[in-house]
């Protein structure tokens, strides 16, 4: 998963930025998202905390929206030369890989939630 993540992650990136030869983009973070999401899936009730504060700790359910909602902010506002869009695409690319290849990862997810019912 973290290979094929590799590659789909930027995928959106590349064709975003195609005509841009000032535009660099490196690193693994895409691929991080998508194990961190196919984390998620697995145990959504676990706790993140944040390195640098971390006595605040948020269930992992809650992490994912945030991060996905912060990411689709900061790919449209954000000029700080982080790729968010292979953050993104990343962390989707982990929650779809995980569905497809885990028989049964969503009923898992949605009775963790709920309680078992």
């Amino acid at each position: 998963m973290y290979i094929v993540a590799l590659v789909l992650s930027d995928l959106p990136t590349i064709f975003k930025y195609k005509d841009n030869f000032n535009y660099n983009s490196l690193g693994a973070s895409g691929a991080i998202s998508a194990i961190v999401f196919a984390s998620i899936l697995f145990d959504p009730l676990a706790t993140y905390g944040i390195v640098f504060i971390p006595f605040i700790r948020v269930y992992a359910v809650i992490f994912g929206i945030l991060y996905l909602v912060y990411c689709a902010y900061a790919s449209k506002n954000s000029r700080d030369g982080i790729n968010h869009d292979a953050h993104f695409f990343g962390a989707l690319t982990g929650l779809i890989f995980t569905i497809i290849f885990v028989p049964g990862i969503l009923q898992n997810f949605i009775s963790m939630l709920t309680g078992g019912r």
